[in-house]
């Protein structure tokens, strides 16, 4: 950083801030427009020195506008806008998971089916096959029907995978928006 000299203006005395590179020049005050003559090498050495000027540094306000301009600012709306997404849709399937019963199996099914059968008499359980239009317990439906639990059971597979897939991303984008905020390069002021 070069050295600022104060040289007086002969016209007005306002000091007029110059350089050593600046030695045996002209001039103009900056107030007055008046011309003045810069002091040799030796002379200018003898002027009094200019204070210092430091980079004022950008107050928080501003390092916070700073953080949000150019690709930066991009990857941070993007990071958080997808966190926040993926976080309330995992949220959202997890709460409708807690809605899903589960419980009841075909072996269940079966067990309690055997124990009607064995409380009914044959008119009986020829009303009842006929009332349940032989739905099947396998993959294969006649008809269009399946018990519930089966039902549940593929709603409670489908619903886990929505809230893993959501949950993985929601680490990544908030990962991103980390990295983004304290990784990034800071840009300059």
């Amino acid at each position: 950083m070069a050295r600022n000299f104060l040289l007086p203006c002969k016209n007005c005395g306002t000091k007029i801030a110059i350089t050593v590179s600046q030695a045996g020049e002209a001039i103009n005050c900056p107030n007055c427009q008046a011309s003045n003559q810069v002091p040799t090498l030796r002379e200018v050495n003898r002027l009094e020195v200019a204070e210092e000027v430091t980079s004022a540094t950008p107050d928080r306000r501003e390092q916070s506008r700073n953080a949000w301009r150019g690709g930066r600012g991009i990857v941070l709306a993007i990071c958080l806008g997808v966190s926040v997404l993926f976080i309330a849709r995992t949220a959202y399937y997890g709460w409708g998971r807690t809605t899903i019963d589960t419980r009841g199996s075909a072996e269940e099914m079966i067990a309690g089916l055997n124990e009607h059968v064995d409380e009914k008499d044959s008119q009986e359980l020829l009303a009842d096959w006929i009332e349940s239009n032989n739905f099947s317990l396998t993959e294969e439906v006649r008809d269009g029907k399946r018990p519930t639990f089966y039902y549940n059971q593929k709603a409670a597979e489908y619903v886990d995978g929505q809230i893993w897939t959501s949950a993985i991303i929601s680490v990544i984008s908030v990962a991103g928006l980390l990295a983004t905020l304290f990784a990034w390069p800071k840009p300059r002021s």
